[in-house]
């Protein structure tokens, strides 16, 4: 299989933000000086879910993660869509950032998210109630 380029799982992620697991850390390390390393959107995701939900971070603390994650060297991702996804997400703390992605996303690409969802389209300009 080629290293060269590999896709990363969120549990690699937080052991590189955490480093609470030190042989996973290192061996972490080592990837990343070795491979270009990518991270989806659904990862980024995961890793503000486990953040958020088991080591209890507010979310100042996860964006200032977020954005540490993006100036490791040999990591990439969508750092623009995030950027536009933590705004929401750091004003309206009702909002998960799973919604917060989709929201910015279709802002992006110009157009609007439309939704079942009352409260996310009462919060975010460019979503749309269907009703």
């Amino acid at each position: 299989m080629n290293r060269e380029s590999v896709h990363l799982d969120t549990n690699i992620i937080l052991r590189l933000l955490l480093g609470d697991i030190q042989k996973q850390k290192k061996i972490a390390i080592e990837l990343l000086e070795n491979s270009k390393c990518k991270v989806s959107d659904v990862a980024l995701a995961e890793v503000v879910f486990v953040l958020e939900r088991y080591y209890k971070l507010d979310r100042p603390d996860i964006k200032l993660a977020l954005r540490a994650l993006g100036r490791i060297d040999n990591i990439s991702f969508n750092q623009d869509l995030l950027e536009v996804a933590l705004r929401s997400y750091n004003n309206l703390p009702k909002l998960s950032l799973e919604d917060c992605l989709l929201a910015a996303q279709a802002s992006i690409e110009d157009s609007i998210l439309v939704t079942f969802d009352k409260n996310l389209a009462s919060k975010i300009d460019n979503v749309e109630l269907l009703k």
